[in-house]
This record gives C-alpha cells, structure tokens and sequence, in this order.
C-alpha cells in the first residue's frame, strides 16, 4: 500500500475483550487466562494484540451507571492485572520456532448519546434511537474538559502498563456525533465544515500523542460507512484518515455502521457489508 498510517501490520488478530471489561470484570484476567487466548490452538498463525475496550474517560462518557472507567489511580493498578498476565506470554508464530511479544492496548470509549443514564452528552441537544436519555449539547469548555479527560485516561493506561490506546471515533459513539453532519448540529468551531466536525476529535489525538509520548501506540477507530441517512460521506473519512496520520496515529481500525442501524434495518433486504453471517444491525 502506498503511504497510509505509520505503522501496518499483517497477519495480525484482534482480540476485542470490550464486552467484559466495559462492565468492569478486571478480576478473572490471569497468566493463565493470557495464555490460553493467546496461543496458537485458539485458531490463528499469528495472536500478538489484545484490545480492552468500553472504557470511559469520565462518567458522562459511562456505558450505563457504575460501568468501566479509568480516571484514579486506582482503578488504573487494578488494570495491572491484565497487562502484566498478557506481557508475561510469549506467542509462538506458529510453524516456526520464534515467539513475539503480545502487545496490549485499551480502548477509550465515550458512549456520548448512546449512553444508559440521564447524564449523556453529545455534539447537539439529541436523542439517540437506542437510549432512552436525551443528551444534552457539550459547551466548548467542556470539550476541552473532555479532551483533557481522554488525555488522564490514555496517561494512566501507559502507567498501568498498556502499549497504547484505542480511541473510539466509529459506531456513532461521541467522536462519531461530532464527525457525523446527522448528529452535530452545531454553529461554532465544531460544527459546520467538515474541518469544524473533525476538530474534536483531532484535538483529542494531537493532546494525546503529546502527553505519552512517540512510542506509544495510538490506534483510531475510524467509521468507514455509517449507515445512517445524512452520515460522515466517504470522502471525508479519506480527509480524517489523513489528518488521523498526520495528528499522530499509530494504526486505524476501521469500523461500519451505527450500533443504532438496526432499529432502521429491512431485514427483507438486508445489507451484509462484512459477512454473510454478521447482518449489519447485529451488534452486542
């Protein structure tokens, strides 16, 4: 491939704990636990990344009350459960004799209007179609409250031990609602222009990336398709990719679709965008 992000990587495997850990369940990760899903009897050649997902950066940003956040000191030892299991692995490449080390990264996820509690936020004063709480507009200082709040959170998961971070800029999650021209509604520096749309999360990115330093590894989720009337088009995503590089990411995970798709979804004419049997629409 010609340019793209600063680092590609092939024959690799995900695996996306975001279903656990979103809810808090540090306990059950152990050596054991590592080792058992990241050996090659799991299934693949290569399993070298795991990504802890659903982590919120600061309570607006909840999945639902009390759900998974890394914002104390606290919270951020009891994540050293999970990295020093997964760092103490070697992965055998299978047929051969070389092993890697496992790399480990947690994704920060701000549930924005898709939020379950009467604190959500979003780009604009809407309601998503899968949450019954309204979300309220987020002022200009409160975003960048909330960049300095994605910041603490990336901050205190390279002190907990994670190779990096994945932000969550897909699915229509926060990020999504302000890339999104269908959600963000706004007049001022964040709203209009796709410039002004991608302002937020670029600024999230830069301040990132400077705080942890050139090492670390930034992953970006970024929506490919939306799959949602009046959406993030397909040229502006190439536009965001571009800037997502040049503002300091490390890797984007591209993503597709809406988790709210499914509430519009013609199941008698179903799109099936990744596989026969993963029906957009159908997500946990």
């Amino acid at each position: 491939a010609q340019g793209g992000v600063g680092l590609m990587v092939t024959g690799m495997c995900v695996l996306h704990c975001m279903d656990c850990f979103s809810k808090g369940d540090l306990h059950f990760f152990s050596e054991e636990f590592a080792h058992s899903i990241l050996h090659p009897s799991f299934g693949f050649d290569i399993f070298f990344w795991i990504s802890i997902g659903g982590i919120a950066p600061n309570r607006a940003g909840w999945v639902g009350p009390f759900a998974a956040k890394l914002t104390t000191s606290a919270e951020m030892i009891r994540h050293r459960t999970v990295t020093e299991a997964v760092h103490q692995v070697q992965v055998p490449i299978y047929g051969s004799n070389e092993t890697v080390a496992p790399k480990i990264c947690l994704q920060i996820l701000h549930t924005g209007r898709y939020a379950y509690h009467p604190f959500a936020v979003s780009a604009s004063s809407t309601q998503s179609p899968i949450s019954p709480f309204p979300a309220r507009a987020l002022t200009k200082r409160e975003i960048t409250q909330t960049v300095q709040d994605f910041v603490h959170t990336a901050v205190l998961a390279k002190e907990a031990g994670y190779d990096g971070v994945e932000i969550m800029g897909s699915e229509g999650y926060l990020l999504s609602q302000f890339l999104s021209p269908a959600t963000n509604l706004r007049t001022d520096d964040y709203g209009g222009s796709f410039t002004n749309r991608s302002r937020f999360p670029l600024e999230i990115v830069q301040a990132v990336r400077q705080a942890t330093g050139s090492e670390f590894i930034i992953i970006f989720r970024i929506s490919l398709l939306d799959l949602v009337e009046g959406g993030t088009s397909w040229e502006e995503s190439l536009e965001l990719a571009a800037a997502l590089e040049k503002a300091g990411v490390t890797i984007l995970n591209t993503g597709i679709g809406w988790h709210e798709v499914s509430t519009n979804l013609d199941w008698h004419n179903p799109v099936v965008p990744i596989c026969p049997i993963c029906p957009i629409g159908l997500y946990g």
